[in-house]
């Protein structure tokens, strides 16, 4: 075994290392020289900001390839690794360059600009074609998938178009929905029998529709109201012509019923009209397309549940089902004709849920109708006959405490940082742009940028900035040879990195093994560790977790009062945490570790001296503690405390609290107290002895280091609600 290191003297000495200046960069190597990677720093090729809605969850694209979320999450379909509805927008974590979304009733899906597709939320039925039948929290890729162009979510199917015009389908196929000629589900695409030329695809609850380049439409699956419009109410597990369409442009479906856009602006309907959803003044159903009334000059189509919208000339009209107020005319009446909805104009784009509508307002987002899950994004849980406004607080997605300055992550991609408990304005740290991820130990802090590339200051005493030195800096340096980058981590002397194949890249201090390379050999360059598929990291004192896409955990270095599930003892070798799975986040402190699984609870255990652990005790733990709070929706673990964030008004800690830390106006310890932050919190971070909370309402608080109860921090954002808006 070795022996215990002695470096603590020399720590303490470089501890004012990370923002002092002490130790001047050496000049980089031509290759990673600032003009090297100047078109890397610009900003990302934009998209078509584009939005969808399931039955209860709202999914937007946002021009810079981001996609965000809100709504009900009750299958994990916000992609957040929570099942915790939310009801303001919040950005799918290491999720970038995507093209293209979908909403399923309760899955989602993405398609990345390198032809993938990703795919998140309930799995009953196989639709998120990872070949099994898991639920997701977070984004996984569907198996086979290449070329892809445009994606379809039904109620428990999904479809792609690939760029040669053919279809392939997954997931339920109880009345033929994946068009292969049989009744039979899978778990992992098949492609569609005997279709070609392709150019826009469409699903309802358990049909499909697909529009071909020469105008024609064409459908299979569940016909129990002539949604297939092919004059009967047989279904059909092959594709099959709509009657007496031509030159269509654009179509849409909802549960049962279907619309098609033709060249010349009109919109047709066939299938289920109980509603009026045909708009044609009837409730009469038809298995053939009928047309809609006074819709002239639409260029873009939706449907919902049980109801339809057009745009035309920016403006939005709808028509059919309005028991929550789905049609946004101000009334809950019913309507069999379209009717406009209240006050909009400059519209770009329209999705409808299952209750709901929501459209691209001159590049803010509104919706109107159902709100029981929080899908219209506007802080309340009340339905609204009329448009409102989506609310972002999204100006700061990420924060990180650090016991010398304090990080927060701008939407823009900027960082800033400021010292103590926001007495000081907080600066941009200059030559960092691009960001999307931040972390910080009181020693070093990276920065993951949008082009998979890592950044990093501060201490270098053990290798741990990763570019070849042992020298120490006080701006940001690029870690050498890391790309496809999708998430960061900081242990004391060691940091990591997880790339987007599920591969782990460690550097700096490696004494105890806490690589997982199966060595003990420090590096002041990324190696890589011995284990695979990993969805997230993170890191305590010497010591590093692995979260794998199964939901168990797995450790490797210093296991000192159980953090990895054994005293005093240590492994170069990642190894599995026994006596909890179906984990969804984990987080690191000094030497304990706290991690929530799927249905909220959270779990903690290692070294408990100050009752870090919330267990009610002082007695450390080798085996994972389930914690009495449910469900929990944030943690975050310093150096002796835990934080847990339960509801608006309830965040608890425990732990040490000698500088105050713990925020209970107290500097004493606590085995389990409150802290007083009165609205939702979105993350909490901790240091060694200072802690932050970022609210929805976008303000920042923190507190330690002698001030013993959340202070604002000013001259960082404007603490006022704003529009959430889709340009970059």
């Amino acid at each position: 075994m070795p022996r215990q290191k002695t470096t603590f003297v020399l720590s303490l000495f470089l501890y004012g290392l990370l923002w002092s200046g002490c130790g001047q960069p050496t000049q980089p190597t031509p290759e990673f020289t600032d003009e090297a990677f100047t078109a890397q720093e610009q900003a990302l090729a934009t998209t078509t900001p584009a939005i969808a809605a399931g039955n209860a969850h709202t999914v937007v694209l946002k021009a810079n390839r981001t996609v965000w979320t809100w709504g009900g999450n009750y299958f994990g379909q916000l992609g957040d690794g929570t099942e915790v509805d939310r009801r303001h927008p919040r950005r799918v974590d290491n999720l970038k360059d995507v093209t293209a979304v979908a909403a399923g009733s309760y899955f989602t899906l993405a398609l990345k600009a390198d032809g993938s597709v990703w795919a998140w939320g309930d799995n009953y039925s196989g639709q998120l074609g990872d070949g099994t039948n898991e639920r997701r929290h977070r984004p996984i890729q569907v198996q086979g998938l290449s070329n892809v162009s445009a994606l379809a979510a039904g109620e428990h199917h999904s479809l792609v178009l690939k760029a040669d015009g053919g279809v392939w389908a997954w997931g339920d196929n109880y009345y033929g929905q994946l068009g292969d000629g049989t009744d039979q589900a899978s778990a992992l695409p098949e492609q569609v029998s005997g279709l070609t030329g392709v150019t826009a695809i469409a699903a309802g609850d358990y049909y499909t529709l697909a529009l071909k380049s020469d105008g024609t439409v064409w459908a299979w699956g569940d016909n129990s109201y002539g949604q297939l419009g092919d004059g009967t109410t047989d279904a059909s597990s092959s594709p099959v012509q709509v009657q007496g369409l031509s030159d269509v442009t654009a179509i849409a479906v909802g549960s049962t019923h279907s619309l098609a856009l033709k060249s010349d602006g009109t919109i047709w309907a066939w299938g289920d009209n109980s509603y009026g959803q045909f708009g044609d003044g009837t409730t009469e159903s038809s298995a053939s397309p009928i047309q809609v009334t006074s819709i002239s000059g639409a260029s873009a189509i939706a449907a919902g549940s049980s109801h339809s919208l057009a745009l035309m000339s920016g403006e939005v009209h709808a028509w059919g089902d309005n028991y929550l107020g789905q049609l946004g005319d101000g009334t809950m009446d019913t309507s069999v004709t379209p009717v406009p909805v209240q006050g909009l104009t400059g519209v770009t784009s329209i999705a409808a849920g299952g209750f709901y509508s929501v459209a691209l307002v001159n590049g803010s987002v509104k919706a109107w109708g159902d709100n029981y899950f929080g899908q219209l994004g506007d802080g309340t849980l009340d339905a609204s006959p009329a448009p409102v406004q989506v609310m972002g607080f999204n100006n700061i997605i990420s924060i990180a405490a650090s016991d010398n300055n304090h990080l927060a992550l701008k939407e823009n991609g900027t960082v800033w940082a400021w010292s103590d408990s926001g007495t000081t304005a907080p600066v941009q740290i200059q030559g960092l742009t691009g960001v999307t991820a931040i972390t910080a130990s009181s020693r070093h802090a990276l920065a993951l940028k949008s082009d998979g590339t890592v950044w990093a200051w501060g201490d270098n005493s053990n290798g741990q900035l990763g570019d070849g030195t042992v020298t120490s800096r006080s701006t940001p340096r690029r870690v050498q040879g890391l790309t496809s980058v999708i998430a960061i981590a900081t242990g004391y002397w060691h940091s990591l990195a997880l790339k987007s194949d599920g591969t782990v890249w460690a550097w700096g201090d490696n004494y105890w093994g806490q690589f997982g390379d199966g060595g003990h050999l420090s590096r002041s360059i990324p190696v890589r560790t011995k284990i695979t598929n990993v969805k997230a990291i993170t890191a305590g004192n010497e010591y590093s977790l692995f979260l794998k896409s199964d939901g168990t955990l797995w450790g490797s270095g210093y296991s000192q009062y159980g953090a990895l599930g054994y005293t005093s003892s240590y492994t170069s070798n990642p190894l599995q945490i026994q006596g909890i799975t179906g984990v969804t986040t984990v987080a690191a402190g000094g030497n304990h570790v706290v991690a929530l699984t799927t249905n909220g609870a959270v779990w903690a255990w290692g070294y408990n001296s100050n009752g870090q652990l919330g267990t009610g005790s002082t007695d450390n733990s080798e085996v994972p503690l389930q914690i009495s709070y449910s469900p929990v929706h944030i943690i975050a673990a310093g150096h002796k405390d835990t934080f847990v964030f339960i509801d608006i008004g309830h965040v608890h800690a425990w732990g040490e609290n000698t500088s105050g830390q713990l925020g209970d106006g107290t500097s004493s310890d606590s085995l389990n107290t409150h802290v007083p932050i009165n609205s939702s919190v979105t993350m909490l971070s901790a240091g060694e002895t200072r802690s932050l909370a970022l609210a929805t309402d976008n303000s920042v608080w923190a507190w330690g280091g002698g001030i013993t109860s959340p202070t604002l921090v000013q001259g960082i954002t404007d603490t006022q609600p704003t529009a959430f808006t889709v340009t970059p």
